[in-house]
């Protein structure tokens, strides 16, 4: 079976006896996706570099978009490989880092978080470079690191705010956001193929037993398209924020995008192309807030 298949004018031939087409389709919007954050995050790294407002929360924002758009990447792959159990996995860490980001966003605690994050890593470093067996193993980075970041640490460990900071409840966040439905149906889901069940491994072990008559469906189609609604709706909170304007013409993409995940035939070419178009012609797709174009 042959199936010729193209966006923004690069085509996609596939050959295979037994293609899934629906995960072929569901690759390409993959595709579009990524393609749409890299854009994004080309433009936002020469912005947030320059604004003093955005010092901790922009790399944060860039890296857990950027990381987002990767995991989904791997996801897409496991789907179409059979690794559905893995996919889900992902799955639950791309769900839990957006309703980490909601969070952060919505409380403005990236400063709080960067400094959370800086103290555990530097115990962790330190309890390495503290133990005769792993000391020796330990390359000089992270020795380092504890050495240079002393007096950060010290300070950091005496703020009460960075003390007493603790990740959110993904359950309670998913609550605030009126977004329960994919807590009950994706992330305590996929926390089951994250923490060994009685039945964990039971498709592998038919696969390995070259037994693929009794393997039970795992939804990669499910799998994907939740994924990437979690990827689209992670852009939409970094878009929206306040330091920074974005062309309407890139939120009528995210909106195209979206609506794509339910409805192949849906038009995601000409704001696609008016996108890359824009970027590729340096006209900008954002700016300060408060500038003029």
């Amino acid at each position: 079976m042959r199936v010729l298949l193209g966006f923004a004018g690069v085509s996609y031939r596939c050959t295979c006896p037994d293609i899934d087409l629906e995960i072929v389709m569901t690759t390409i919007l993959t595709d579009q996706i990524v393609v749409t954050i890299s854009v994004v995050l080309f433009e936002y790294g020469s912005l947030f570099s320059k604004d003093p407002k955005l010092a901790r929360k922009g790399p944060i924002s860039a890296n857990f978009l950027a990381r987002s758009a990767r995991q989904l990447q791997a996801i897409d792959l496991l789907a179409a490989t059979d690794h559905v159990a893995s996919g889900w996995a992902l799955y639950r860490s791309l769900l839990e880092r957006y309703l980490l980001y909601e969070h952060l966003c919505e409380k403005n605690q990236f400063t709080v978080f960067d400094d959370w994050c800086f103290k555990k890593y530097y115990e962790l470093e330190n309890r390495i470079r503290s133990s005769v067996d792993l000391n020796k193993k330990a390359e000089v980075r992270y020795r380092d690191f504890v050495l240079k970041g002393k007096d950060r640490y010290l300070r950091i460990s005496k703020d009460p705010l960075v003390r007493s900071w603790r990740r959110p409840d993904p359950e309670a966040s998913a609550k605030t956001l009126d977004l329960k439905f994919l807590y009950d149906a994706g992330y305590d889901y996929a926390s089951g193929l994250v923490h060994p069940m009685s039945v964990d491994g039971h498709n592998d072990y038919f696969r390995l037993m070259g037994r693929d008559d009794e393997v039970q469906d795992e939804g990669a189609s499910v799998l994907l398209g939740n994924s990437q609604l979690i990827v689209t709706m992670h852009l939409q909170p970094f878009l929206n924020q306040p330091e920074l304007n974005w062309r309407q013409v890139l939120y009528d993409l995210v909106d195209a995008l979206r609506r794509s995940i339910k409805n192949p035939e849906e038009n995601v070419l000409i704001p696609f192309q008016k996108v890359l178009h824009l970027s590729k012609e340096g006209f900008g797709l954002a700016q300060e807030t408060g500038k003029t174009r």
